[in-house]
C-alpha cells in the first residue's frame, strides 16, 4: 500500500518517473513507513498535547511545561530522521561516484552497438568490412557479449595439477579487434591476431578471475578443451594464449566471473556489432550504418544502442532509489525546521518572563541567545547519537546489494551531525536574537 502511495506521489505530483516495483526496495520501504508513521505520531501527539491546554492565557503565563518535553521529543525525532536521510543521501551519492570513476575493464565512450538477428559469419564480415569504410568509424568488431545480457554457460574440461577438471565457466566470443576496439588489456601473452593462423581453432584467452580460479600461476599454455555440453560439432581443443585484465560487463551488483574467450568462426557467430566512432562524427553516420545493415537483411529492424547508455541502463533501479531519497530529504529538513521553528516560538513565549528577570539582573544578550539555544543543543545530540546506529544498519543493508562498494567511513556520520546543527542555528535563531533583545521594561508592563 505504501508502495502504491509513493509511486503515484512520485509520478503524479513530482514529475519523478519511477517504476512502481522500486517502492518495495527494503531500504526505500523501511524509509517510507518511518517518514509516515513519525507524521502520524508527531502530528496526533501535538494535538493531543494542545488539547491538554485549558486556556491560552495559562500558555502565557508558562504552565505548558507538561506539554512540552513531548513536543521535544517529537522534534528531537523528526531531526534524527533528517540527519538518517542526510547520511543515506551521502552515501548514495558516493557510491555512484564510486560506480561513474571505477575501473569497467572496457573503453565504452563513442562506441554504437548493433543488434545482429543473424549471426551468419559471412554476412557478419561482410557487414563490418562496410562499416569500416564509413566516414567517422574508427574500428568494427563483434561479439556474443553485451551488457545486461544474461551470459551463456558451458563446460570446460581445464588443465590442473591434478590432471583435467570440468568448469562451468561463462565464455565470449569475439572477433579478432574486439578486445583492441574496447581497449581491454592483455597483461599476460598476446591476444588473437591473423598472424598465427591456429588461433582460429586452438586459441583460448581467460580472464584473470578465471586464472586465479583454475589455480594457475602461469596461465600461457594451459589447456582448454570445449565445450563439453552443446554444440557437438563445435568442439575446441587448444591452448591459453592469453590472459586479459578483468573487466565487467555487468553491474558492480554482481561479482565478476571466470570467462574463457576464443574468436568468432563459421561455426560461433557474435550477436552484437561493436563500432568505434571518432569523437568528431559526420551527423548522418547512424543512417549510413542503418543503410549498410538493411543492404544485408532488408526484412530485419535495425536496432542500436550507444554502450556507455546502455552501461548505465544498468543502474536505472539505484538512480531511482537516489531520486526517492533527495525528495525525501528535502520534506523531512523542511518538517524538521518548521518543527524546531515551532518549539523555538513556544519557548520564547513561555519564557519571556524569565528573560526579563534576568536581563534585569545582568545578563548579557548573548548569554540569553545562548540559554535558548542550549536546550536545542540537547536534543540535537540526542538525535545524532539516536540516528547512527540506523544509518550503519540501513546503508549497510543496501550496500550489499553492490559486490563492489564504498567503505563507510566516519564522515559520513559526522557531516550530517554539522548539517542538522547549522539547520538547528538557522531555524531557532530568529527567537534566540528575539530573546536575548527583549525590553524588561515591555515585560513588567505585559505582566
Amino acid at each position: 500500500m505504501l508502495g502504491y502511495f509513493g509511486w503515484v506521489l512520485s509520478s503524479q505530483y513530482l514529475a519523478i518517473q519511477i517504476d512502481a516495483h522500486v517502492f518495495l526496495n527494503p531500504l526505500v520501504l523501511s524509509t517510507i513507513t518511518g517518514f509516515f508513521g513519525l507524521l502520524f505520531i508527531s502530528t496526533h501527539l501535538n494535538s493531543y498535547v494542545l488539547s491538554r491546554t485549558s486556556h491560552i492565557f495559562n500558555s502565557l503565563k508558562g504552565k505548558i511545561h507538561s506539554g512540552l518535553p513531548v513536543r521535544k521529543f517529537l522534534v528531537a525525532a523528526q531531526l534524527s530522521f533528517s540527519i538518517i536521510m542526510i547520511a543515506l543521501i551521502l552515501i548514495i551519492v558516493d557510491q555512484f561516484n564510486f560506480i561513474r570513476e571505477s575501473d569497467k575493464g572496457f573503453e565504452d565512450h563513442n562506441t554504437i552497438v548493433v543488434k545482429l538477428r543473424s549471426n551468419e559469419f559471412n554476412r557478419v564480415e561482410t557487414l563490418s568490412e562496410a562499416i569500416r569504410k564509413i566516414s567517422g568509424v574508427n574500428k568494427v568488431g563483434n561479439s556474443s557479449y553485451y551488457p545486461g545480457v544474461v551470459e551463456t554457460k558451458y563446460v570446460f574440461s581445464i588443465e590442473t595439477e591434478n590432471g583435467y577438471e570440468q568448469h562451468l565457466v561463462p565464455m565470449m566470443l569475439c572477433s579478432y579487434d574486439y578486445l583492441d576496439l574496447l581497449h581491454i588489456k592483455i597483461i599476460k601473452g598476446r591476444g588473437f591476431s591473423k598472424d598465427h593462423m591456429q588461433d582460429e581453432q586452438r586459441a583460448f584467452i581467460i580472464n584473470e578471475t578465471a586464472a586465479r580460479e583454475f589455480g594457475w600461476k602461469d596461465a600461457i599454455g594451459k589447456e582448454i578443451d570445449g565445450p563439453v555440453t552443446g554444440h557437438e560439432n563445435s568442439y575446441r581443443y587448444g591452448e591459453v594464449i592469453g590472459v586479459a585484465k578483468d573487466f565487467n560487463f555487468a553491474s558492480i551488483h554482481d561479482k565478476i566471473e571466470p570467462m574463457i574467450i576464443f574468436p568468432v568462426d563459421e561455426r560461433w557467430g557474435g550477436q552484437f556489432l561493436y563500432i568505434k566512432t571518432n569523437p568528431i562524427r559526420p551527423n548522418d553516420l547512424i543512417s549510413s550504418i542503418e543503410t549498410e545493415f538493411q543492404s544485408q537483411w532488408p526484412e530485419l529492424p535495425f536496432e542500436w544502442e550507444y554502450l556507455d547508455a546502455k552501461y548505465l541502463s544498468l543502474y536505472k533501479t539505484d538512480y531511482e532509489v537516489k531520486n526517492i531519497f533527495q525528495a525525501g530529504l528535502i520534506i523531512s529538513i523542511l518538517i524538521s525546521a518548521l518543527g524546531i521553528f515551532s518549539i523555538s516560538a513556544l519557548m520564547v513565549t513561555i519564557r519571556t518572563k524569565e528573560m526579563g528577570i534576568r536581563k534585569v539582573a545582568g545578563a548579557s544578550s548573548i548569554q540569553l541567545f545562548l540559554l535558548h539555544a542550549k536546550s536545542f543543543l540537547q536534543f540535537l545530540i540526542i538525535s545524532v547519537f539516536g540516528s547512527w546506529p540506523v544509518i550503519w544498519i540501513m546503508s549497510g543493508k543496501w550496500l550489499q546489494n553492490f559486490a563492489y562498494h564504498i567503505e563507510i567511513n566516519a564522515w559520513h556520520f559526522i557531516v550530517p551531525g554539522i548539517i542538522a546543527l547549522l539547520i538547528t542555528i538557522l531555524t531557532s535563531g530568529y527567537h534566540g536574537v528575539k530573546s536575548a533583545l527583549i525590553n524588561p521594561v515591555d515585560v513588567l508592563k505585559h505582566e
